[in-house]
Formats: C-alpha cells, structure tokens, sequence
C-alpha cells in the first residue's frame, strides 16, 4: 500500500485487494488543479482510468505532468529501459490505447521518477517508513465495524419459564405481543398465538424461547423487561420500561416535549390473566407518545385532577359539527354526568379543549347556568350557543333533534337551521338522518342513572324467559350456527344410550339447572361440579344417577338450590382460543349491544372487575343491523385467526338474527371457540326472552320450566302481581315500584330487614290484596306486615276492605302496620275502625316504620323463648 500525503491535511490511503500491479493514482488533469487531487475508484473504474490518463498524458506532455506510483519494488534503469513494456499491451487498439513511443521526455509506466526537468516532490513522512509486504487479502466477506443490535426486549427467568410453558403443546406456536386501540384511554399490549410471524415483526430469543414483537408494538416496548408476577388474585406478564415518562392524563402516557410533561415515578403495566388455557389477553399498559395535539398538551401539563384530565381528553375526540349529551359522554368514561358536567365548567382551556360540545338530552344546550365562568373556568351559555352556530348547528330550539351515533357515543345536530313546519311524512327522518341510531328528543340523562338502581327489582318484575342449555343448542342448529354434537337425557339409561350415539370416548355431562357457575357448584348428596368431563358410556350413566333428581347448589341459587331434572351431554372440544360473545339490550343507548372479550372461558363478571379493558363493547344501528363490516371487525378485534374470521363473522350475523326474530332479551356465548382444527363453535349458550312477547312466541314459550322458578313468584305473576322473595322478617306490601323500595330502604334504615318486595300496582283489588298476604305469610320467617299505599290510582277504601277481609279469612297472629294516604283514605280510616280488628293505623311514614320494627322484634322475641306467646289482632 501506497501513502500520498501532498499537504499534511490532505492525505489519502487506499488499498487494492486485486493484483500485484494494482496502483492507486493521484494526478493533475489540468493547470489549474492543485496537485493533491487524489481518484480512489473500485476495480474496474480505476482500470478504465489508468488508461484515460495516460492519453491524456501524452496528448498534454508539454503542459501537464502524470506520475504513476506502484506497490511493487522499482526495477533499475537497464530494466526499465530494455524490457519495460506499456501496461496495455494486450489491449486492442482503440481510442484510449497508447500510441507507439515516442522520443519525447515521457516516463515511462513502471519509472517511479518525476520527468526530466523537474524536481522531485518533498519527501513524504509515510515513505519514510519501511514498507512492509500485507499478505493477500482473504476470500471471506468483510465484517461489519458496527456492534450487533441489542434485543428489542429482555425476558426475566420467571417470564422464560412461563413462555416456555405456554409454547408447549402437540402443534407449533408462535407467542406474538401486539398493541390495541382503546379509544380516549390509550393503548393496551396484548398475547396471542399465531401460526407464522409478519413481515415486519420482531423477533426476540432467549435462552430459547422465542417471542415476535409487532411493529406497532415495538416503538413502546424497545427496552422493556418482560416478567411475570403471581399474587393471591392474578398472574399476569408485567413490562417494566425504565424510557417511558409518565404523565398524568387520560390514564394513558404522553411524553411531551421540553418541560410540559409532568412524571412521576413509573408503575408497571401489566398484562393480566394470562394463562396457559386462555392466553389471548389485554393489558393497561402506559404507552410513551409524543403529543402533536396542542390540546393534550395543555391537558397534559395542567395541574388537575386525573378525572377532569380524563373529560376534557374526550372532549378533543368529538370532530368539529358533532356534539355528545352529558348522559352518553359520562356511560361512555363509566361516571356520571353530573360528574361530567362538574369538570366542563371547571375547564380552563375552553373553547380549545371544546366543552361546547356537550349538550343536554333532547338538543337543549343544558348547563353553563349560574355564575360561571369563574376565573376563567368554562364558557357562558351564550359563548356555547355562539361557538355552536359557527360550527353549523342550532341547538336549543324547539325542532333541534339530537341523534346518536355507533362511535364513541358522539352525537350529531341536523346541520342546518331546522324548519318551521314538521315534515309531512315520518318517513323523511330516515332520509334526514340516515346515519342515525337512535333519537334522543325526550329521555333524560337522569333516566340511566335512575334504571341502573331499579335494575335488580326490574329483572324479577320482567321475570325474562331462560331455557336450558340443550335447548340453547337446539335453537342455534336451527340457525346454522356450529355447536358441538349433543342431546339431553332424562333418566341414567338415556344417558348412557346419548353417549353411545355421540360416538366418542371423550364427553362433557352438563346438569341441567338455570344458574350460573354449575362448574364449580355442590349437589345435596355431596358431588362436586354439574359440569363433569366422561370417557364411556358407563360414567355417563353414573353421573347422570348422582345429578338427576338431586338439587345443584351454586352461588346465584342460594342455599336452598334448584333441582335438577335432566343432563346434557355432548363432545368435548379442545378451544385453540376461547371468546366472549353477548348480545344484549342496552337502556342508555335504546338498542342492542354487542359485548365481547378476548378473556372467554370464565366468570366475565371477574373479567370485568380485574381487567374492565379487556371487555368491548359495540353499539348497534337498529334499522342497520350487524353488517358483514361490523362483524367482521368483531371477530378480528376479538383475536380469530385469519382463516376463521368469516366463518366467525357468520356466527355472529346469525346469533343477531336470533336475537332479533325470537325477541331474545340476552344471548350470551361463553366461550366461543376456535377449535384445534379451526372451527367456531359455541360450547355453551344462555338465553333470555321477553316475556312481553309471548304472544308471537308460543313455541319459545312452550320451553318454561317452572321448576327452576321461584314457586311463591310464580305465583304472584300469574295474579298480576310482581313480587321478589328477600330474606328479612317483615313483609311489605306497597303500591308502586318505587314507594316499595323506598319502604324497604326505610325499614333498613330503622334496624329492620324487608321479608320481600311486592308491588301490587294500580289496579288493585280485594283479592288481589288477599293473594298478596297468602304470599307473604306463607314465608314462616315473616314476624310483621308493613302496608304502604299511597292512593292515586287505586282507591285507599279498596285497599281497607281488603285488608279486613284477609284478617278475617286467615286469622292471621301477626301485627299489621297500615300506613294509608291519598284517594278516599277518610274512608278507610273509617272502616278499620269500625272493624273492630286492631289494625295499627299509622299515618306518618316514619313512625310506621319504627312501629313495624318493633313488633317484629317483639314476636322474634316470642318465638325464640317458646313461651307459647302469641300476638293476635285482637289484642
């Protein structure tokens, strides 16, 4: 290798990895070139330009001078003047070859001298060292300088364990960590399996196992420790990410450029509930963005609460000409919209962070009244009906119609001013509002709040129809939808004939009961679970001896149980992946609902409590319905594999259809599965009917088993009347569903415990008043009867008359507490008095109360010493 070094600053070393008489050239072209211009080319560029060169050379002898310097020793003057030979010999003649040599003082090639008449170049300091022979280059390929790329990720020992123990299994799987979309509240990691990594995932191996990153994924979890934790309520994968800034808004991480973000020290976040049998899973982590949104930014950097942080972060999702109610902005962030409204008016930032966009039920602007804004929190009303009218929408007047949308719960206004005169047929709000699910002209926001109290009394009022699980599996064949083979059986001998039929030795026997958590319930003859896995006909029929005819125990039936009157059995199939689908009827929204979870396979109330995220929800357009669109983003939100996702849209088109043609009030499928060999099929279904219509449903309602009902509300529906079973002493009878809970909560709050909640309407009579107590003191636990009527459909004198006819019939030896107001209650007064019976007439409610708490505790008091005490009316 040859050093130039023409100016100390300038110098330039090249190597030539071909033959000896490679060369590496330095020339002067022309005059005006410094002489230092040095041409380092690859191979076949330096051997075109030698030749160049000396062309050039000889063409301009007179004025330009060309030195050629080679790596090989320089042979003496005899040599080179006797067998030096033009380095292009053995190059046919074309325009750039030598010509003949000439007498001219030109050097010749192998001449390492400068020309005659010149004078040499300084002495260079490299050529002052000793020279040293390299050996030829090798024929490997040259490494790279840099430093191998450090994994996008570290797994812990605990984590190596756990993965190593989740890849197991008869077929190969590949463990990938995506992220997901979760709307206002971030982002969410989330495991699955999946059968071959993507184009641009990551891979990451250690101590051999392997874990794919996706892309999305990647930018959040570079430097992240993956590891897994167990407690005493959960086992989860937690990401420990010492680069990730923590700011406090909308729960979700936004690192903010300068000095705008406020950090706090990191907590992890984790992915929860993974486990072997059901890995597909979401997690809360906290995503590292940078925010270009100067909104969240100023949100970010502010100094308030998390949850006025978290509002006006949805605020900045609802697009220009939109608007949202404060009922669907507070069910949508899982508060209430008095909550709602307290943070928009406490909103410093308005009208950038748009809290004119939030506007009462019905198109009224609704709040901002009062006093504000203070020190500059929040608008005025006028501010908001302005800003409004610039984005295009008239709220506040009388023909403003507020419609909900499927997203987000945002909303839309008709974006030009309404007309004054309605239109003259309903069938224009189809065209005006094509995009429309449902109108909100006269609900109120309090509305949902007020039904989500009444919904335990609602649900016994409704008294819903629920069929048993084989005829679940009847009615989804019927539709197509794919269900594991099976039939029910009602004595041993059908089952052990069912399981010979199915033809397999690996079977699933189900005791027929309507409660939830069959799995983990108690049969009164000591066999644990109604739900047990059978390998032959002979288990068949000796489980199917210990169920049928015995009372199954389980958290929803109480101590007392239900009885259990047939099994079904069917194959067992092994779930690749297990789903949570549910189709329900949603107040707030006025339509159906279609709730879904990754997590299938367990209690969703668990799911729902320990990891709410993972739970979705998606909003349905009545007059639309489920599209091939909706279901199909369903089936993938919910993790099927790409082969699978239209047979799961199928599913899902038909389970609605169901739901729609059989006026189902609840289809719940827990789990939906994808089998092994990929196929959707759902392993265990719950149904619930409307009892409304029974009329169009005589073949659905031909299913009611009464068994599994209560006897005394079976009874009380068939007299009209709604009436729930508690477990308190002192039975109430009230007209109105809620003055009764109002009595019960007033009987509580006097030391007392309500036997039952019986409401008896307003078209109460006599005998139904007389039903009513054959219903109450037929529980023997009940010591008082409290009687609250407030007369303003039924007629206070209908009720007294009842009430003396009853004692009378009955002879009745508990006290009765009547409590009577309202239409002709001068009346009844007068016929409890001349009765002659010692009816406690009491006309204030909360001496009633007390009085009925303190009989009952008397009688109590009676009944435990065994003094053979009783308490008449007579008394």
């Amino acid at each position: 290798m040859t050093h130039l070094n023409n100016s100390p600053s300038r110098s330039t070393t090249y190597e030539r990895n071909t033959t000896p008489d490679s060369a590496i050239l330095s020339f002067q072209a022309r005059p005006y070139e410094s002489f230092d211009t040095v041409m380092i080319a690859p191979r076949f560029v330096a051997s075109l330009a030698l030749r160049q060169a000396r062309c050039l050379a000889i063409r301009q002898a007179s004025t330009s001078r060309l030195a050629f310097y080679h790596s090989y020793s320089m042979p003496t003057t005899e040599s080179s003047t006797s067998t030096a030979a033009p380095r292009n010999d053995d190059v046919p003649e074309t325009s750039i070859t030598m010509p003949p040599p000439s007498n001219k003082p030109v050097p010749e090639v192998h001449e390492t001298r400068p020309p005659p008449g010149t004078s040499p170049p300084p002495p260079q300091a490299a050529e002052q060292a000793p020279q040293t022979q390299k050996p030829a280059p090798s024929s490997r390929p040259r490494s790279t300088l840099r430093r191998p790329r450090k994994a996008a990720m570290k797994l812990t020992p605990a984590a190596v364990e756990q993965l190593r123990s989740l890849l197991e299994g008869p077929e190969p799987k590949l463990i990938k960590v995506g992220v997901r979309n979760r709307g206002c509240s971030g982002l969410a990691y989330h495991l699955e399996y999946v059968d071959k990594p993507g184009a641009f995932d990551e891979l990451i191996e250690q101590d051999g196992v392997k874990v794919l990153v996706d892309s999305k994924a990647l930018f959040s979890i570079i430097g992240s420790e993956m590891d897994w934790k167990e407690d005493k309520l959960n086992q989860r994968f937690v990401f420990h990410n010492p680069n990730i800034i923590h700011s406090i808004a909308s729960n979700q991480d936004q690192s903010l450029p300068g000095t705008m973000a406020i950090t706090k020290k990191q907590k992890p976040h984790t992915v929860k509930n993974a486990r072997p049998n059901t890995l597909s899973t979401t997690a809360n982590p906290v995503v590292s963005t940078t925010s270009t949104d100067p909104q969240l930014a100023l949100i970010s950097a502010s100094q308030r609460t998390a949850f006025e942080k978290r509002v006006w972060t949805a605020l900045c999702q609802i697009p220009r000409g939109s608007v949202t109610t404060y009922g669907l902005l507070a069910a949508h962030l899982g508060t209430s919209p008095r909550a709602v409204g307290n943070a928009l008016r406490r909103n410093p930032f308005a009208p950038a962070v748009p809290c004119h966009r939030v506007v009462a039920t019905g198109g009224t602007l609704g709040g901002f009244k009062g006093s504000w804004p203070r020190d500059g929190e929040g608008i005025t009303i006028t501010e908001k009906k302005k800003l409004l009218k610039e984005e295009g929408l008239y709220a506040d007047t009388p023909e403003a119609h507020v419609v909900g949308a499927s997203d987000f719960a945002v909303t839309t206004i008709d974006r030009t001013r309404p007309p004054k005169k309605k239109p003259s047929h309903q069938n224009d709000e189809k065209n005006r509002y094509p995009d429309a699910m449902f109108k909100l002209g006269r609900s109120r926001a309090v509305a949902s709040a007020l039904n989500a109290s009444r919904a335990q009394i609602a649900a016994g009022q409704r008294r819903n129809l629920s069929i048993h699980e084989y005829l679940s599996a009847d009615l989804l064949r019927q539709y197509g939808v794919g269900v594991p083979k099976g039939a029910n059986a009602k004595t041993a001998a059908e089952a052990k004939q069912v399981a010979k039929d199915i033809g397999t030795d690996d079977m699933v026997i189900k005791a027929q009961v309507l409660a939830g958590g069959r799995g983990k319930g108690t049969f009164d003859n000591g066999l644990k679970g109604g739900v047990r896995v059978i390998y032959s006909p002979t288990e068949a029929e000796m489980f199917a001896n210990q169920m049928i005819g015995h009372k199954l125990v389980t958290k929803q039936t109480g101590a007392a149980g239900r009885l259990c009157s047939s099994v079904y059995i069917c194959e067992r199939k092994f779930a690749r992946r297990e789903f949570y689908l549910a189709i329900l009827m949603d107040r707030a929204s006025q339509g159906p609902v279609i709730v879904s979870s990754s997590q299938g396979g367990m209690d969703i109330e668990t799911v729902a409590k320990e990891n709410p995220d993972a739970i979705t929800t998606t909003y349905i357009d009545i007059k639309q319905g489920v599209t091939d669109e909706i279901a199909r983003d369903i089936a993938t939100k919910l993790g099927f594999s790409e082969q699978c996702i239209e047979e799961a849209r199928d599913t899902i088109q038909k389970l609605y259809k169901i739901f729609l043609e059989k006026d189902s009030t609840q289809i719940e499928i827990n789990p939906l599965s994808e089998t092994s060999d990929h196929q959707v099929l759902c392993m265990d279904a719950k149904f619930g009917f409307d009892d409304n219509a029974e009329f169009r449903q005589k073949e659905i309602f031909e299913w009611r088993d009464t068994t599994q009902e209560d006897p005394e509300e079976v009874r009380a529906a068939q007299s009209g009347l709604n009436f729930i079973k508690l477990d308190g002493d002192i039975g109430c009878l009230v007209n109105g569903a809620g003055l009764a809970m109002a009595t019960m909560d007033i009987i509580k709050l006097n030391g007392g415990q309500p036997a039952n909640f019986l409401d008896v309407g307003g078209g109460a009579t006599p005998a139904a008043i007389k039903e009513a107590f054959e219903l109450i003191t037929s529980d023997p636990k009940v010591s008082a009867i409290f009687v609250n009527i407030f007369g303003g459909i039924v007629r206070c004198d209908h009720i007294a008359t009842g009430l003396i006819n009853t004692a009378e019939t009955l002879n009745l030896k508990i006290p009765i507490i009547a409590r009577l107001q309202g239409t002709n209650v001068e009346q009844a007064h007068k016929l409890i008095n001349e009765s002659g019976m010692k009816i406690f007439s009491i006309d204030d409610l909360q001496s009633a109360a007390e009085k009925s708490v303190q009989l009952s505790k008397m009688v109590k008091l009676a009944r435990d010493i065994d003094v053979g005490v009783e308490f008449t009316l007579g008394i």
